[in-house]
């Protein structure tokens, strides 16, 4: 059964509020959020929005995949508890973007909370077990699940297959039972995109049931993630480095990340993962020193146009799901640089220059239609296409003006 199919204000009755994350298709690149009722207190609303969207740059890999997703969290000393479903779509021009719908339920006010979100995930499993032909007894293990351990879906499993569908009722059934013993859980019947694994786990430790498959994800920004972060490959959770054991350092394109580079190194070395744990302990610094000095020589010859271009879209992605008006003018500064230095390179890459005449739509309509004009002059079918249909819309803006 396809998750469109399926309603979820049928099964999250009575919630305190909904928020809505979608793209307005009749606006150029700009998301809505909606949340009902209105919420006179802006700092619950901003807190609702920065706790619940989904987060995350790049979500072709995921594209066509949704997850059922439950965040607790606390605003003013209260409880809160967000359940509901995000979904990838195919974007028109640029890869795919998530979507969300959410039931936010107040634990502290609302007394029947509980039983609502117990009664609605326990129906909701039971009913895309009944739509998929699957017995819940046996599908749904007496025993707990153990938490803090993602589950992973079988190699190249397809979504809304029977693999797909048992893992997906197995976690909405095993928090059904936690959240009616007040144990309140973060859960998602799949992780949709990369940085989501170190923000769970930054959040809530070992409070989670998660499913995974990392087929589906694009581990290009781990070395960035890493960095940013300061994770020293110590901290790095057990469950985190037992996702990179089947990867390949070919498949993931890392660009010479020393600490990312590092424990790759060691974990695809050893034979078991507490002789993993004693090699981390042991490593010195002439490893580290091996892979410093391969990252320089990298840094020299491994800026190609793909890498760059990649980066420079990685910012325009978040400069598109920001909410703060500040970052988005910083990482919009970001992705126009890269992007120039990309036509430096590549004189013919029609993508950065419809990128860079996004960039200037809403601030400098001249330059928009400059870089957009080049974008149709080029060989890439998309970016002429879609440059095309930019350069009508600025002449139609021109004309009511």
């Amino acid at each position: 059964m396809k998750q469109e199919e399926i309603e979820l204000e049928n099964f999250f009755l009575q919630p305190d509020y909904i928020v809505k994350f979608y793209r307005n298709i009749e606006g150029l690149d700009r998301f809505e959020i909606d949340i009902y009722p209105k919420i006179d207190d802006e700092k619950l609303s901003e807190e609702l929005i920065s706790k619940i969207l989904p987060r995350g740059s790049i979500w072709q890999p995921a594209l066509g995949w949704y997850s059922y997703v439950g965040m607790p969290f606390e605003f003013n000393k209260l409880k809160w508890l967000a359940v509901g479903q995000t979904s990838i779509k195919p974007h028109p021009n640029r890869g795919a973007y998530p979507e969300y719908t959410g039931y936010i339920y107040s634990l502290d006010r609302n007394g029947s909370s509980i039983y609502l979100l117990r009664d609605g995930l326990a129906k909701l499993t039971d009913n895309i077990a009944k739509q998929n032909n699957l017995d819940i007894k046996n599908i749904c293990p007496e025993t707990s699940l153990i938490k803090g351990k993602p589950y992973r879906y079988p190699s190249k499993v397809q979504v809304d297959s029977k693999e797909h569908i048992k893992i997906q009722c197995m976690i909405l059934s095993e928090v059904s039972k936690l959240y009616s013993n007040s144990k309140w859980v973060y859960f998602s019947t799949a992780i949709l995109e990369f940085e989501e694994i170190f923000k769970i786990d930054s959040l809530f430790g070992n409070e989670f049931i998660i499913g995974v498959s990392p087929e589906i994800l694009d581990f290009s920004r781990a070395n960035e993630i890493l960095s940013s972060n300061k994770f020293s490959v110590k901290q790095i959770p057990k469950y985190i480095l037992e996702l990179f054991a089947d990867v390949s350092t070919k498949t993931l394109k890392i660009g010479g990340d020393t600490i990312f580079k590092t424990f790759l190194f060691l974990l695809n070395s050893c034979p078991d993962f507490n002789t993993y744990i004693k090699q981390i302990s042991d490593y010195n610094s002439n490893l580290i020193s091996e892979f410093e000095e391969e990252e320089q020589k990298e840094n020299v010859i491994g800026k190609t146009v793909e890498e760059l271009f990649s980066k420079a879209n990685c910012y325009y992605e978040k400069a598109h799901s920001t909410l703060d008006s500040k970052e988005r003018i910083y990482l919009f500064s970001e992705a126009r640089e890269i992007f120039e230095e990309v036509i430096s390179m590549d004189y013919t890459n029609g993508k950065a220059y419809y990128y860079l005449g996004a960039i200037y739509f809403k601030t400098d309509i001249d330059k928009a239609k400059k870089f957009y004009t080049k974008a149709t002059e080029q060989k890439d079918p998309v970016a002429k296409e879609e440059a095309k249909k930019a350069l009508i819309d600025i002449n139609k803006i021109e004309k009511e003006k």
